[in-house]
């Protein structure tokens, strides 16, 4: 942000990128507009969580990024799209064989030792979206509901028909709810 002389932004995260999002936040939150929080999680892993992503940082290791698409499509993409959308499971599935071998293991790994920052949650004080697909199974909706009650100004949008990648699968309601948000934000300052 200092190199591009951006002061303050609305700063998000989807998966993965909702505890970078949360430890940016607790070191810098003064650079904080909004932040939008999409199917992710506050929680530390578990350790049958925890087990997955080791998992999965294995098989990346032994057989490759592109070996994780179908375990990781599962999780992704509701089975009606993946079924009648062939189009879109093809896209999502190459956005994820472009990640290279030491990122795939660097980020599965990064899901298994992530931070509890379930504390933060309370600490948070900007206008807060968190976007989650119902269909979502990896960080379901409850988890949105429960990251909602924990910060103040959270407002939670549920997309139907979508999974944990319901930005992509649902790409017009998530849109539609994040500009909604942001004009609503906009129009309260």
């Amino acid at each position: 942000m200092d190199e591009l002389g951006v002061e303050q932004a609305i700063v998000g995260g989807m998966s993965m990128g909702g505890p970078i999002v949360f430890e940016m936040y607790r070191q810098a939150p003064d650079r904080f507009n909004g932040m939008i929080l999409i199917d992710t999680i506050a929680a530390p892993a578990s350790p049958a969580e925890a087990g997955l992503w080791q998992g999965v940082a294995r098989q990346a290791q032994e057989m490759g990024v592109e070996s994780l698409v179908p375990f990781l499509m599962k999780n992704m993409l509701t089975g009606e799209t993946r079924r009648e959308n062939p189009d879109l499971t093809g896209y999502l599935g190459g956005l994820m064989t472009e990640a290279s071998q030491e990122a795939a293991i660097a980020g599965a790994t990064a899901l298994a030792n992530r931070p509890d920052s379930t504390n933060t949650l309370g600490q948070i004080t900007v206008p807060t979206l968190i976007l989650v697909g119902l269909a979502d199974t990896l960080y379901p909706f409850e988890i949105a509901q429960m990251m909602q009650e924990g910060i103040p100004t959270a407002e939670l949008v549920i997309l139907p028909g979508g999974s944990h990648a319901a930005i992509i699968e649902v790409a017009d309601d998530a849109n539609e709810a994040i500009m909604n948000w942001a004009q609503g934000m906009m129009q309260a300052q």
